[in-house]
């Protein structure tokens, strides 16, 4: 799925994109509440002034993604895999990390 088609489902009213590839997406200056990404592939997708509220990323594999300036806020990264991600100036706050996958992470 192109980031493109992501945000015209999401402005439509969409919240679930459990299980969607979006493998090397790149997202820049929007806001997603209370959407589901359990078991979504974001793999090596450069994610840029983009916040996440109240979202389940249960199961999603973030790794060898480039995020800067993000917030994540709230959401449930329950056995994500983050592995060799890039988090520069982002923010987790009240996240849910357990069982998370951050082998290699980089926190600037």
């Amino acid at each position: 799925m192109t980031a493109e088609e992501l945000l015209e489902r999401y402005e439509k009213g969409e919240r679930d994109f459990s299980g969607v590839d979006l493998s090397g997406i790149n997202l820049e200056g929007y806001m997603f509440n209370a959407a589901n990404f359990s078991q979504a592939i974001f793999k090596k997708s450069a994610i840029d002034s983009v916040e996440f509220l109240n979202c389940n990323f249960k199961g999603a594999d973030l790794s060898e993604s480039d995020f800067f300036d993000v917030l994540i806020s709230q959401c449930n990264l329950e056995s994500a895999d983050l592995a060799k991600t890039i988090l520069v100036e982002t923010t987790l706050e009240k996240v849910n990390l357990k069982k998370a996958n951050l082998r290699f992470t980089s926190w600037g």
